[in-house]
């Protein structure tokens, strides 16, 4: 029960992540409104946080499932340390106009560190 129970939050976890993600790289190369980012930042975030902590309680004595939930997390702050380097580049070499918001820094390099961070510390244990 506690492994069903925990895939359904890993799978609401994947769902916000892709949410988190999606808001930023809209509102960074897109044209989605700062509100709209702000909102979608802090409107998948919060319970990303929730779900995923959740994930990790019910799976902690899943080995396979724990560590599986590691290298996704791990996967996720990659990519958002992609989309931070990217930001940086567009910032230091500009090819187009390209003004985005120092928020986006965050935005970005918030979930790297964390998402990198808990999936490493999972997979390092």
């Amino acid at each position: 029960m506690k492994s069903t129970l925990g895939l359904l939050t890993f799978i609401l976890s994947i769902g916000f992540a892709i949410g988190l993600v999606l808001s930023m790289i809209g509102g960074t190369w897109y044209g989605l409104s700062n509100d709209r980012a702000l909102i979608g930042f802090f409107g998948f975030g919060v319970p990303l946080l929730f779900t995923a902590g959740a994930t990790i309680s019910l799976w902690t004595k899943e080995k396979l499932l724990y560590k599986s939930f590691a290298w996704v997390s791990t996967i996720l702050g990659g990519v958002c340390g992609v989309c931070l380097l990217l930001l940086i580049v567009g910032w230091v070499i500009p090819l187009r106009e390209f003004n985005p918001a120092w928020g986006y820094f965050f935005g970005f390099g918030i979930p790297m560190i964390v998402f990198g961070g808990t999936g490493i510390g999972i997979i390092l244990e």
